[in-house]
């Protein structure tokens, strides 16, 4: 099984990286992405975390070599996450991709909020 940490529920994938998770893990759990305010403190960012870790862990209270979590979130969050999972032996992964800009639709415009450590709790 595998556990989907995304902004792109498995239902968006494309038919390459779905195929590849079903040969791989059999079966998709999709979990909300987390809202992340830029505003947010470390401790606020651990407790998202731990509340999303505390969710996985039943997932894996019979779990085998197949089974991981997919997670491509906000950085600080995702380290957070991941260093959770991974200290209880979970195995976690990250897609890669490769694309290129055909045509720009829309311009957006960035602006910086504050520098938020990344902690590991």
């Amino acid at each position: 099984m595998l556990i989907n940490i995304s902004n792109n529920h498995s239902s968006s994938w494309q038919t390459n990286q779905l195929e590849m998770a079903i040969n791989k893990y059999e079966s998709i759990v999709d979990f909300d992405f987390p809202s992340i305010d830029p505003t947010f403190s470390e401790d606020e960012i651990n407790e998202i975390a731990e509340d999303y870790y505390i969710k996985i862990i039943p997932y894996f209270s019979n779990a085998d070599r197949f089974n991981s979590v997919h997670i491509m979130a906000e950085p600080t969050f995702t380290f957070c996450l991941v260093s959770k999972l991974l200290k209880k032996g979970i195995e976690v992964i990250a897609s890669t991709t490769k694309g290129e800009i055909k045509n720009i639709k829309e311009e957006v415009e960035i602006e910086f909020v504050k520098f938020r450590k990344y902690t590991n709790f």
